[in-house]
């Protein structure tokens, strides 16, 4: 083994579930229920994002389909993960088994969450050799690895998969049992990381457990899930200062794998990126098609006014945004072309938030983002709203450096002096509420100056902000001295000074939120 010998070992929780059940089992577990038990399996958390509102089974057969794999390949699905306790989960790993009708283990699917909230699904089909024949109990595949787990890692290398079929081996014992080995190998085939999950004891049944058994069982298990991730801290702690291993940095994902989840502020400049689109795709002279992908949702289709059917393969161009990061980090570009060059075209493949298919089509989406910004009027502002987005474009910088920013040794610095970006003439002249796109970049830009690019930072200054003017206004009352303004007495300047100062600190909160907008 290399380079360092490192081992450790975890109790951990998991259930298992057929995939096709829904509800409330009992007050120990349920699956997408509206009154969950104290542990719980939602939908949500499993294969694609921004399906919420699919089952289990639904989701389950439109993952299977983008991956070619028809219904009448397998009956039904059983799923090992860990659960939700009070709505909180880590899963590391999670397994699905998918037999056919003969209860022949056909497929299986490894579902890999690392820390950062970053997914990969693998199907795994069995080996030739390993193949879940008839009284056979063991299943193995090996496959590339090309998701970024840990940091001590790179995106090289393959996985081997060991896995016990659970039913095979109930036949065969009588006893239910789940044993799952995974190895780790370099590209150079040299085993690094082994690890592996089994059952201990005899499982809970939960639609049978009595509610003793429930009580002792809570109490034995629920901080489990609470303490995955401290545990994953601490093992990196020690490799980290102890072993003294090398780091690798957080790639963005492939388009294989399932991106982070957006954060409040992506969710609105995504809205108004789409919209930015459609308005650029409308203003195209030459026929296009544009697909487009929003990360973790399904592709829109945009057509320039002369596009015709006959076209559709010559002239259709794909963005599929595999990060919720492309948004922000677009806000930070003034022109659009820089943007898609160095979040795709131009960059190491391990910063792509975005791939474009048939890029030789991106001039003509360009030629239709830049003749609004020719041609289109802004509607009269008022002072305050100039300032407003003045403040903006003099707070604009370029969004965070990648993990990788290549070999070169040179600094490079842009010293080109910018108007408005193309997106921000859009959202003035076309898009509803663009008082919501300024504030929301506005934030984005003042993280990335002085709040460490923590958008939250931000907020946390701007309502410490508040109450500081709130506790002013209480310390200068009581500082001051009081008067009667209704009592015959000569009023002077320090009483006018004071009571003007009082309004002031009185109104401040008002008064910074008008500025704000």
């Amino acid at each position: 083994m290399f380079p360092q010998k490192h081992a450790f070992s975890y109790s951990y929780l998991f259930v298992g579930v057929p995939v096709d059940v829904r509800g409330r089992i009992s007050r120990a577990l349920s699956v997408d229920s509206p009154t969950p038990g104290w542990f719980d399996v939602q939908s949500a958390d499993y294969l694609s994002r921004g399906t919420a509102r699919q089952g289990m089974t639904e989701k389950l057969k439109r993952y299977l389909q983008t991956q070619g794999v028809t219904d009448r390949e397998y009956s039904f699905a059983y799923l090992v993960t860990a659960p939700r306790f009070v709505g909180y989960s880590f899963n590391p790993v999670s397994f699905w088994y998918l037999y056919d009708s003969d209860a022949m283990l056909k497929f299986m699917i490894l579902e890999v969450n690392n820390t950062f909230d970053e997914r990969r699904v693998y199907l795994l089909k069995p080996d030739r050799e390993g193949a879940c024949d008839a009284g056979q109990t063991v299943f193995t595949e090996t496959f590339d690895k090309d998701f970024h787990v840990s940091p001590f890692n790179s995106r090289k290398g393959s996985y081997s998969l060991r896995a016990i079929d659970p039913l095979a081996a109930f036949e065969r014992t009588g006893r239910y049992s789940f044993d799952n080995t995974i190895v780790l190998r370099s590209s150079k085939e040299s085993a690094k990381i082994v690890a592996r999950v089994y059952s201990e004891g005899t499982p809970q049944d939960a639609t049978t457990i009595s509610r003793f058994e429930l009580f002792r069982f809570i109490a034995s298990w629920w901080w489990v899930g609470f303490v995955t991730f401290p545990r994953i801290v601490w093992q990196a702690r020690t490799l980290f200062f102890q072993k003294k291993l090398h780091v690798w940095y957080r790639p963005e994902v492939t388009d294989t794998s399932v991106g982070r989840t957006y954060t409040t502020d992506e969710v609105v400049l995504e809205e108004y990126f789409q919209a930015f689109l459609k308005d650029a795709v409308s203003h195209c002279e030459k026929p296009l098609r544009l697909v487009y992908t929003p990360a973790h949702e399904r592709e829109v289709a945009m057509y320039s006014p002369g596009f015709t059917y006959e076209e559709d393969h010559r002239r259709t161009l794909e963005l599929r945004v595999t990060s919720p990061a492309f948004y922000s980090r677009f806000a930070h570009y003034a022109h659009a072309k820089e943007a898609f060059d160095r979040e795709c075209l131009t960059t190491d493949e391990k910063n792509r938030t975005v791939f474009i298919t048939s890029p030789e089509l991106l001039p003509l989406l360009l030629y239709g983002i830049r003749q609004p910004s020719v041609k289109g009027k802004v509607g009269k502002q008022n002072i305050i709203e100039r300032s407003r987005w003045s403040l903006l474009r003099r707070l604009r910088c370029p969004p965070p450096l990648a993990s990788y920013p290549g070999d070169s040794d040179h600094h490079v610095s842009d010293i080109r002096a910018f108007g408005d970006a193309e997106l921000d003439v859009f959202v003035k002249r076309a898009a509803r509420m663009p008082s919501r796109y300024r504030r929301t970049v506005t934030k984005l830009f003042l993280a990335s100056r002085i709040a460490l690019g923590l958008s939250v930072l931000v907020i946390a200054l701007d309502w410490l902000l508040r109450a500081a003017m709130i506790l002013a206004t209480l310390l200068f009352c009581r500082l001051s001295t009081p008067f009667d303004a209704f009592r015959a007495s000569t009023f002077g300047a320090h009483e006018m000074w004071t009571t003007e100062a009082l309004l002031m600190l009185a109104n401040g909160v008002h008064l910074w939120s008008l500025l704000k907008g």
